[in-house]
């Protein structure tokens, strides 16, 4: 499975968002769609990129390094 160019913004639109709900509601998409879009990206970096919880969602380590390289990629 390969990641789209979509994934990457998706990524880089949802981290300032607390919930994975907020980010679909705010990039227009629904949330299993934006849902599918993270894990297409992590299976294909090969880390997770948000610790999720009930209470929202939080950079790893390694997604906090990614978003540095993302933003590089998609300017």
């Amino acid at each position: 499975m390969k990641y789209k160019i979509t994934d990457i913004t998706n990524f880089i639109n949802t981290v300032p968002c607390k919930t994975i709900m907020e980010a679909a509601l705010k990039l227009g998409i629904s949330q299993p769609a934006l849902s599918e879009s993270l894990k297409r990206l992590e299976i294909d970096i090969g880390f997770k990129l948000f610790y999720r919880s009930r209470t929202g969602i939080k950079l790893t380590p390694n997604g906090s390094l990614y978003l540095e390289k993302a933003k590089i990629a998609i300017n």
